[in-house]
């Protein structure tokens, strides 16, 4: 009837000690994951950050290359207009 009771303790004792690791090693995957999810969500925020001013810059060159072309057109106009005005001039 003791070696009931001996085998009995050593179960529980084994038990309780597998429970704890178990925890522990859960633990340990909780703390793993949320260092994961953290490093995940700053590398989201440096890419978000980074298109956010490459996505600013590329808009600014787009117009500033817009009102070039305005400001070219513009001359060119005014140019051809001067042509014509000249070659009016010449043929009256």
């Amino acid at each position: 009837m003791i070696w009931l009771w001996i085998v009995g303790g050593v179960g529980a004792v084994l038990a309780a000690i597998a429970v704890w690791t178990n925890r522990r090693w859960r633990l340990r995957g909780l703390v793993e994951s949320a260092i994961e999810l953290a490093r995940v969500k700053s590398d989201l925020e440096v890419r978000r950050k980074y298109n956010k001013d490459r996505y600013g810059r590329h808009r600014q060159d787009a117009a500033a290359g817009i009102r070039r072309r305005e400001e070219e057109l513009l001359e060119e106009t005014q140019d051809a207009e001067c042509a014509d005005l000249v070659d009016r001039i010449n043929h009256r």
